[in-house]
């Protein structure tokens, strides 16, 4: 169960405490946590100049995240790759900057370069151990994700529209990807048994989401989202810019109450 001081603004997350505009977005996130640490900044001069943007509406993170790996016995002598994860994340107030009251644009974007160890083992798809280097393969900029979410009657309901992926909502933990792995990261893949229309982290489609906290500590929500049978292939989660329709083949649909 998440506790809070009160219905209004209750969570923070997705990232990190340098990115405050996130709250009531995603109530599963690393922050919302009571066994997770926070998160700070390497740099004192980049969190003075964070929290100064902070106060005028803009949000800004970035982070480097090395996933890295070796075979001791890989049936030639060894092998090793180093894959690696640079994410920039813009979080707008809107009412901040403009006076547009409740609503906050989000987006992440990713470069992901480096060697997949798997292949060198047999397995030449996107989809390795290494998990950061999965989805973008190597790729100058990816965009993971761009939406904007309006919260109303007093911040308890949240509407969420725009390019996203399932796993920001839904099946969601910031225990599945504390550890280097794909069957946990970034959902279990139990859930899905690997349906390709579930798009997860980074890949994303267009797609909405409504939030409703009845209660204190208590959300309902569901999601609607396009099914995209071509998501997590080279041919077209390269870059993630693309932003048409015309290879979806249906509608995903998501819904869950969490206490």
């Amino acid at each position: 169960m998440f506790f809070s001081s009160g219905a209004e603004a209750q969570y923070r997350g997705p990232v990190s405490a340098t990115a405050p505009l996130f709250a009531l977005d995603t109530p599963a996130g690393y922050d919302n946590t009571p066994f997770t640490p926070p998160v700070e900044n390497m740099l004192l001069p980049w969190d003075r100049l964070i929290k100064k943007l902070n106060k005028k509406g803009i949000g800004i993170v970035v982070d480097y995240t090395s996933e890295s790996a070796i075979a001791l016995n890989a049936g030639h002598g060894g092998d090793a790759g180093y894959a690696h994860q640079i994410g920039v994340e813009l979080d707008l107030d809107w009412e901040k900057i403009i006076g547009w009251k409740g609503f906050i644009t989000h987006a992440v974007f990713v470069n992901r370069a480096g060697h997949n160890l798997a292949a060198d083992l047999g397995d030449h798809s996107l989809n390795g151990f290494q998990e950061i280097f999965g989805g973008g393969g190597n790729v100058g900029v990816h965009l993971v994700y761009v939406y904007g979410t309006q919260d109303l009657y007093k911040k308890r309901i949240q509407i969420a529209v725009g390019k996203m992926p399932v796993n920001i909502d839904f099946a969601n933990s910031p225990l599945f990807c504390t550890f280097m792995n794909k069957s946990n990261c970034g959902i279990p893949k139990s859930l899905t048994r690997g349906a390709a229309g579930y798009a997860t982290y980074p890949g994303s489609t267009w797609g909405s989401r409504i939030r409703y906290w009845p209660l204190h500590g208590l959300y309902i929500q569901a999601g609607l989202y396009g099914v995209n049978p071509y998501l997590n292939t080279n041919k077209y989660d390269r870059t993630g810019f693309e932003m048409g329709t015309d290879l979806y083949t249906g509608i995903w649909r998501d819904r869950r109450t969490i206490g």
